[in-house]
């Protein structure tokens, strides 16, 4: 804090000003009048130099006042914005848009099916991994085409009288028809990048009322995926 107060300018104006008034007063009192009238007496150039010094330690002192006030006045407001500051409880949103996608851990896309991926080897890995929920399609150079719930493939199945034929284009094309089903299976989701922070992630998601958001590299390949479910955890870990 010592040091901070001697490398401020307002600080230094201040030891300045006082140095220079101790000059003056130094001159004023020690320093002998020469001159011919004889008729001044010493009552007369004591009168003179209590005159002289009063005028300029008032103007002195206001000039010193008046800067000490300002820059100590200053110190406190400072000081006490910063304590207001630091009391004020962030928001929810604003602690998610400190936190990026990457620190948050997002969890790793291990699975993705290209468009002319035959709808029988979809659905056995559906049955066999029940726990998979969606479905990344991707173009032949592995850049994210689109994301489809299990239902749309399942939903498929059954108007095609159980028989799994046809590729994720079939499919993709059958949703087309299927505006209910298109709105619960298909586009689903937002694309998002790792740098990016969850705020602006949990925005776009309920800008487009998605609980899905699909994390792709600067090739566009899908690599890993979020969940509202993701980010409210994260909430109540910082709140704690």
């Amino acid at each position: 804090m010592k040091n901070k107060l001697i490398c401020t300018p307002e600080f230094v104006l201040i030891i300045v000003m006082l140095v220079v008034l101790a000059f003056l007063v130094f001159v004023v009192l020690w320093v002998p009048v020469t001159g011919e009238d004889s008729s001044v007496t010493a009552s007369d150039l004591l009168d003179f130099r209590q005159s002289v010094l009063a005028t300029i330690i008032t103007a002195f002192g206001a000039w010193v006042g008046a800067g000490a006030a300002y820059y100590f006045g200053r110190e406190n407001l400072r000081e006490a914005t910063q304590k207001m500051l630091e009391m004020r409880e962030q928001s929810p949103i604003e602690r998610l848009r400190q936190t990026l996608l990457r620190e948050i851990q997002p969890r790793q896309v291990d699975w993705w099916v290209k468009i002319d991926e035959e709808v029988k080897e979809v659905m056995k890995k559906l049955k066999k991994e029940p726990e998979r929920w969606f479905i990344p399609i991707i173009n032949d150079d592995e850049t994210l085409r689109n994301v489809l719930k299990d239902e749309a493939v399942f939903r498929y199945v059954i108007e095609k009288d159980n028989k799994m034929e046809g590729t994720m284009k079939d499919v993709l094309e059958f949703l087309e028809g299927q505006t209910e089903l298109q709105r619960r299976t298909k586009d689903n989701y937002i694309e998002m990048k790792l740098n990016k922070n969850a705020g602006f992630a949990n925005d776009l998601m309920q800008d487009k009322d998605v609980k899905l958001g699909i994390i792709t590299n600067e090739k566009g390949k899908p690599t890993h995926y979020i969940t509202t479910d993701d980010l409210r955890k994260t909430l109540m870990r910082e709140s704690t």
